[in-house]
């Protein structure tokens, strides 16, 4: 219990902080931006409080950052786009609002990005098919608005994509057909339009499809998923 002791930063040979699954409260401490060669910093399943420090940015050498089941609130900090060596960012069930920033797509090493339970707002920017070795996306239970960007398709190591419980539109986009990896999509609970692309049928390693909730969203699912 209580708060992130601000004395660890002491420790500026650490590489390694772990303080999940614990009653820790209050904010991440400011005195952490010190340890400059922290590689995995996993603060999860707790309940602390304020917004996600900007100078989390300047820790270059972070590859796991997890926040998730905390009070964060605020927006996502346009300096976590730095953090070129990230391969896992675990934001989700949390109180965080605005839109999801484009420089995310600067992450080119990311292979988890979770962000659901949120309350982000806006469109999927484009920017993220430039995330080429992600392999899960979970965008679920936000407020997200517009279309399903086309270009998601590139994301050929997807395995996980889920967008459900948001305010999507448009159709699904029949760019998808190019993700052969993927094993679990839900587009649930939007406001999606049209039918299921027949091209959908490539991906063969699909084994669970959440679609309902979408009053509009019509036709068939490709045999192959029988």
């Amino acid at each position: 219990t209580g708060t992130m002791p601000a004395a660890l930063a002491n420790l500026l040979r650490l590489k390694v902080l772990h303080m999940w699954g614990n009653k820790l409260t209050g904010q991440i401490p400011d005195t952490y931006k010190a340890l400059t060669i922290l590689e995995t910093f996993t603060v999860d399943n707790n309940q602390v409080t304020g917004t996600i420090p900007a100078w989390l940015g300047n820790l270059s050498r972070l590859s796991e950052l997890h926040l998730w089941a905390n009070k964060l609130s605020g927006r996502l900090p346009d300096s976590l786009n730095a953090l070129s060596a990230l391969e896992d960012l675990q934001l989700q069930k949390n109180l965080l609002k605005g839109t999801i920033p484009a420089g995310l797509g600067e992450l080119k090493k990311l292979k988890v990005l979770r962000l659901y339970g949120n309350k982000l707002i806006g469109r999927l920017p484009d920017t993220l098919q430039r995330l080429k070795v992600l392999e899960e996306m979970d965008l679920s239970s936000n407020q997200l608005l517009g279309t399903i960007p086309a270009s998601l398709g590139s994301l050929y190591k997807l395995k996980w994509l889920h967008l459900g419980t948001n305010k999507l539109t448009g159709t699904l986009p029949d760019s998808f057909k190019a993700l052969t990896a993927l094993e679990t999509l839900g587009v649930e609970v939007n406001s999606l339009t049209g039918i299921v692309p027949a091209s959908w049928v490539s991906m063969s390693l699909l084994k669970s499809a959440w679609l309902g909730g979408n009053p509009r969203l019509g036709g068939c699912v490709p045999k192959a998923w029988y």
